[in-house]
């Protein structure tokens, strides 16, 4: 199954705050799974590196966390996926902010697992695959 990263992810590797994250994601690099990175996930770290008080330093953090792991872009099918699931999330009340719609809805249109340590909000997903790196039982689960 392709592994997908979350920018909360990304962003706990690039700032040091689980050194757990950062050792699965390097065991990740060196497995048998696909690993990517959402377009709309590569926008949010590096618009949070940009405005950060050191941006050229979070910049070269960024590049050095991603360096080597393919950006896939949102198409139209992840379009139409995100839709139903935002009409989805709307009928249950469980809306969550809109460019976690757009990341989950494209993690579900391709069958992603989504890697987040976001876990609550995207557990709102019906269907999600999602895992916390950030903590030591690795806990997966569904939406």
């Amino acid at each position: 199954m392709t592994i997908s990263l979350d920018s909360c992810l990304v962003i706990d590797v690039i700032n040091g705050k689980s050194e757990l994250a950062r050792d699965r994601l390097l065991d990740a690099r060196e497995g048998d799974e696909p690993l990517v990175i959402s377009s709309l996930v590569f926008h949010e770290v590096h618009y949070g590196a940009a405005i950060s008080k050191r941006p050229r330093v979070q910049a070269e953090l960024l590049a050095a966390v991603t360096d080597g792991i393919p950006i896939e872009p949102f198409t139209a099918r992840d379009a139409a996926a995100t839709t139903q699931l935002r009409r989805v999330l709307r009928g249950l009340g469980r809306e969550i902010g809109g460019i976690d719609t757009l990341i989950a809805g494209q993690a579900l249109a391709r069958g992603w697992m989504l890697v987040t340590s976001n876990t609550r909000d995207f557990d709102r997903v019906p269907n999600l695959k999602i895992v916390d790196w950030t903590r030591p039982d690795g806990v997966e689960s569904q939406g």
